[in-house]
């Protein structure tokens, strides 16, 4: 638009992160996340993603995905179906409120 900014998602921009896989390396067998919708929520924005899992029987390391998620830094919400995850990296930051300020979870997220 002309005159103002559209809100997006970065899914909707084209990114995809495939896991099990060194950044170059294509998964001959990937796996959608599950119904195709994934959240992944980090310290500047809570993002909308497309995820593949590796299912590849070439890759040395047949993994969980819990352990495909959590090798990424990326920790789940649940462990039936992940659909969404918190980035080690907003864990730390919100640990760090908690501890020195005395911060709720729902003054975080404000």
């Amino acid at each position: 638009n002309q005159h103002h900014f559209k809100q997006v998602t970065l899914k909707s921009l084209g990114l995809h992160i495939q896991l099990g896989h060194a950044i170059d390396d294509l998964c001959c067998n990937p796996k959608h996340a599950f119904a195709n919708e994934f959240v992944v929520m980090d310290t500047n924005s809570i993002h909308k993603v497309g995820l593949d899992f590796c299912e590849c029987s070439m890759c040395s390391m047949v993994q969980m995905h819990i352990k495909q998620l959590l090798r990424t830094h990326l920790f789940l919400a649940t462990v039936t179906n992940p659909k969404t995850t918190t980035t080690f990296h907003m864990l730390e930051l919100f640990q760090l409120l908690s501890f020195e300020f005395k911060a709720s979870s729902y003054e975080y997220y404000q």
